[in-house]
């Protein structure tokens, strides 16, 4: 069951939670500054140094799981098809929330969305790719 989940339903899960759950960070300039707020700071050999915000922790962990999703994407079967339909439902209440909620029209929100919509589309490529190419083996025989 916990298979056919998105695994981008946790990163917006985790976005939601601090537009929702902090009222005092869910206005839009205050949801910015957290999401720029650095969590860690590494000097570099170059005599700079590289800075982790909040915003780029969440979308580091955001690409991770996409790429699970990716992967995962390659089964083929009927919770393929559920992971796929939830992954759909995810990305449309994505837009919506970027379209019509304050705290969500960030950059790192709109990037999200991204990832939600290119795992819906990927989704379906690939497993179409693995459905055709188990088709193809089937037929041979």
């Amino acid at each position: 069951m916990i298979a056919v989940i998105p695994l981008l339903l946790i990163v917006v899960v985790i976005y939601n939670l601090l537009a929702f759950a902090q009222p005092h960070i869910s206005s839009d300039p205050n949801m910015v500054s957290f999401l720029q707020h650095p969590l860690f700071s590494i000097h570099m050999m170059s005599g700079g140094d590289w800075v982790l915000s909040s915003g780029d922790a969440l979308l580091f962990a955001g690409l991770i799981l996409m790429f699970a999703e990716i992967v995962k994407s390659t089964r083929t079967g009927r919770a393929t098809m559920i992971d796929h339909g939830l992954s759909m439902v995810l990305f449309v209440v994505c837009i919506m929330e970027f379209i019509m909620l304050a705290g969500f029209a960030t950059s790192v929100f709109f990037l999200l969305t991204m990832m939600t919509a290119l795992d819906v589309v990927s989704g379906f490529t690939v497993s179409l790719v693995a459905a055709r190419r188990d088709l193809e083996v089937t037929s041979v025989r």
